[in-house]
C-alpha cells in the first residue's frame, strides 16, 4: 500500500540572524473561509486565472499533518489575484487532494483519495465550480492501481498518471497512464514500454507533473524521471540519484528545468538541475540546505531559478531565493511569505498558495515585485548609477538617474546571498538616497538595482 508519510512531515531548521526587516516580494489576499488552511495544490492559468485547492492540517513546528477534516476547498481568482472566491467541494468520507488542474476560468478537475478507504476520485467542473461532476476513469482499478495525479493541457487533451500497476494483458507493473483526446469523454491506457517498468516499492507522486508544448515529465518515489516529446505516447526514464521525497518539477522549456525535494536522512533539501530535457541531472542543493523549502520552481522562459524557504512551520523565518545562472550561486530577494506550490506564468505574472499557518487563515499570493522583475531577464539596467564613497563606513549615497520615470528597488546582499539591505523608489527618473550601512558587519556585499526591465549590480565594501 502506499505511504503519505513523507507528504505530511517536514522538518525544521536553524534560523540565521538578519539586519532589518525586509520587504515581502508577495502580495497576500485572504479568502473568505470560516477556518485555518493549507494550499494543497495551484494551477496558474494565465496573467488573470488561477485555481488552487486548500485542505486542513495539523502543523507543529516541525511537523506536518493531515488533519483528515471532512470539508476540503477550492478557489479561483479572475483578476490576477486581487480576489479569491472560495467554496467547499462535493466530496465525502476523508478526501485528501492530490491536485488541481484547469485549462480556463471555466474548466478545472480536483483529483484525490479518501483517506481512510483509498478510494479515488476526480471531480469536474464546466461552470467555475458552481457544479461538480464525478468523472469515472476506465483504469486504476487492477492491482496496483492507483491515480495520482489529472491534468489537462486543453480543453479536449489530458493525461492520467498513476502507480505501477497490472494491464488486462499483462502481469507486469508498468505505470499506469491515460490519454484523452476528447476532454474526458474517452480514455485510452499508453502501451506498455520497459520505460515504464515499475521499480520495486516504486509509486507515483501527488501534484509532482509538468508540461511545456508538447512535452511532459512527472517524477516517482525512487528519484526518477519520466518524460515524454509525444505528448504523452511514448516515454523515456532516467534517474536523477536522488533518494529523497521530491515535492516540486518545473520547466522552463523544453530544455530547462529542475525538481526540488527534501532528504529526511540528512535533513536537508535537494535540488536537481536538467538542461536536456529531463534525459540526465546534474545536483545543484545549495551548500548551506539545513532548511525546509517551501516552492522550488524555474521562471518560464527565463533561467531564473526561485525558491521559498522557510525555518520552521510556526514562525518562520520565511524568505524567497532566486539564482540567475541555474543554481550556481543564489541571492534573497526578500522576506515574509511562506508561498507554497509557486507558479510563474512569465516572468511579470506567479501565484502561490501559503502553507497552513495554524494561527490565521491561509492565504493565497501573487507576485508583486514589478521593480524587481528586471532582476527576472538578462537585460541591463537603463541608467546611470553612481554609489561614493565606495569603501565606506557607516553610510553610502546612491543616485541612479534615467531616461525616463520608473519605480527603482535597491537590493543589497552579502556573500553567502542573504539580503541585509532592501529599499524602493517612487515613479522618477532621479533616486538619490542615503543607506545606512550602520549595522553591517565589515567586508564585500553586492548591491544590485533594478526596474521592471534590468538590472545592475555593484561591488559595495564596508569597512
Amino acid at each position: 500500500m502506499k505511504s503519505f508519510t513523507f507528504l505530511f512531515l517536514l522538518l525544521c531548521a536553524l534560523a540565521k540572524p538578519v539586519v532589518a526587516q525586509l520587504t515581502n516580494v508577495w502580495t497576500g489576499v485572504t479568502p473568505n473561509i470560516p477556518d485555518t488552511v493549507g494550499c494543497q495544490a495551484l494551477d496558474a492559468v494565465n496573467e488573470r486565472v488561477a485555481w488552487a485547492v486548500s485542505q486542513k492540517y495539523d502543523p507543529t513546528d516541525s511537523l506536518y499533518f493531515f488533519a483528515g477534516s471532512p470539508t476540503v476547498w477550492f478557489h479561483r481568482t479572475m483578476d490576477g489575484g486581487q480576489t479569491w472566491s472560495a467554496d467547499t467541494l462535493p466530496t465525502t468520507g476523508t478526501p485528501f487532494l492530490s491536485t488541481i488542474s484547469a485549462v480556463d476560468s471555466q474548466r478545472a478537475w480536483v483529483t484525490g483519495v479518501d483517506f481512510n478507504t483509498f478510494a479515488q476520485f476526480v471531480l469536474k467542473t464546466t461552470d467555475g465550480g458552481q457544479t461538480w461532476s464525478t468523472d469515472t476513469l476506465p483504469g486504476f482499478n487492477l492491482p496496483g492501481g492507483f491515480v495520482n495525479n489529472v491534468f489537462f493541457t486543453s480543453a479536449q487533451e489530458g493525461y492520467a498518471l498513476g502507480d505501477p500497476s497490472q494491464s488486462a494483458t499483462d502481469t507486469t507493473f508498468h505505470f499506469e497512464i491515460l490519454r484523452t483526446n476528447d476532454g474526458g469523454t474517452t480514455w485510452t491506457r499508453v502501451p506498455r514500454s520497459p520505460a515504464l517498468d515499475g521499480q520495486p516499492n516504486e509509486y507515483g507522486v501527488f501534484n509532482l507533473y509538468e508540461s511545456v508544448g508538447d512535452w511532459c515529465w512527472f517524477m516517482s518515489t525512487n528519484g526518477r524521471v519520466f518524460r515524454s516529446s509525444d505528448r504523452g505516447q511514448s516515454w523515456q526514464v532516467s534517474a536523477t540519484n536522488y533518494f529523497g521525497a521530491t515535492f516540486n518539477i518545473a520547466f522552463a522549456d523544453t530544455s530547462v528545468g529542475i525538481f526540488g525535494g527534501f532528504d529526511f536522512v540528512n535533513n536537508s533539501i535537494g535540488l536537481g538541475l536538467s538542461q536536456d530535457g529531463g534525459a540526465t541531472w546534474t545536483d545543484i542543493t545549495p551548500q548551506d540546505s539545513a532548511y525546509l523549502v517551501t516552492t522550488a520552481t524555474i521562471v518560464p522562459g527565463t533561467r531564473v531559478i526561485v525558491l521559498v524557504v522557510r525555518n520552521s512551520n510556526l514562525s518562520g523565518l520565511l524568505r524567497t531565493w532566486a539564482s540567475y545562472n541555474l543554481g550556481q550561486s543564489w541571492v534573497e530577494i526578500g522576506q515574509g511569505a511562506n508561498a507554497g506550490w509557486a507558479e510563474f506564468v512569465d516572468e511579470n505574472t506567479a501565484y502561490a498558495g501559503e502553507w497552513q499557518n495554524p494561527a490565521a487563515k491561509g492565504q493565497y499570493y501573487t507576485y508583486n515585485g514589478s521593480p524587481l522583475l528586471g532582476l527576472f531577464s538578462n537585460r541591463e539596467l537603463e541608467a546611470s548609477v553612481q554609489l561614493s564613497p565606495n569603501p565606506a563606513r557607516d553610510y553610502a549615497e546612491l543616485r541612479v538617474e534615467a531616461p525616463s520615470p520608473r519605480r527603482f528597488q535597491l537590493n543589497i546582499n552579502d556573500l553567502q546571498g542573504r539580503l541585509v539591505y532592501q529599499s524602493n523608489s517612487e515613479n522618477t527618473a532621479f533616486w538619490s538616497t542615503q543607506i545606512d550601512l550602520s549595522n553591517l558587519p565589515a567586508g564585500m556585499y553586492n548591491l544590485t538595482i533594478s526596474d521592471a526591465k534590468g538590472h545592475s549590480t555593484r561591488r559595495l565594501v564596508k569597512q
